[in-house]
């Protein structure tokens, strides 16, 4: 089977995210799908499928692959990633869990035209190293990682994660704070699935 779109969606699940942190960022992306537009956008693809995935030192997936045909498919997601409970909080490990999405990608239920690897971050990780490898892996497979980075710390996450992080033709969107972050992924992933 075809799709237009595979797309991971990663949520950051580190220690440095605290209870709040993590609830927003859940309803954040639960609310993103359920909105009537993004799924409208999602099914205009052909066909979307689409994965969530939790990271820190131990990255999982969350809500396994999804075909979103129609509309209502995204909605059904929405509930699924609404329903997450945080399974653990340890080391940010980046490299680690793009590498782990690569491989995600390889087993999407289709074959997909574009495949887009969506990594929500406040900061640098601990593998940089391991991050380069990935990013090199990504390219060569023409995945394309965008990032959504949380300015919660002094460091530049925008600045690491436009040098470090995405990939040639990926874009960063920053949010000022977690309260500012529900309206920042609503636009990022309007723009990433309206793209051709």
């Amino acid at each position: 089977m075809i799709c237009g779109l595979a797309l991971v969606l990663m949520l950051d699940m580190s220690g440095s995210v605290n209870g709040e942190a993590w609830s927003l960022q859940v309803e954040a992306h639960a609310d993103a799908l359920a909105d009537p537009a993004i799924g409208r956008a999602m099914s205009q693809q052909g066909i979307t499928t689409v994965s969530v995935i939790g990271y820190d030192d131990t990255p999982r997936v969350l809500v396994p692959w999804r075909i979103v045909d129609v509309p209502e498919d995204a909605a059904g997601v929405a509930r699924e990633v609404a329903a997450i409970q945080r399974p653990s909080n340890g080391a940010t490990h980046t490299g680690r869990a793009v590498a782990f999405a690569l491989d995600h990608l390889e087993r999407a239920p289709c074959v997909a035209e574009r495949q887009i690897i969506d990594v929500v971050t406040d900061g640098p990780g601990d593998d940089s190293h391991r991050l380069r490898e990935a990013r090199e892996r990504a390219v060569t497979q023409d995945v394309r990682i965008n990032a959504l980075t949380v300015n919660t710390y002094p460091t530049d996450a925008a600045g690491w994660a436009r040098e470090e992080l995405v990939t040639p033709g990926g874009f960063v969107m920053e949010a000022e704070s977690w309260r500012e972050f529900a309206w920042a992924l609503r636009r990022k992933i309007s723009s990433e699935v309206s793209q051709r």
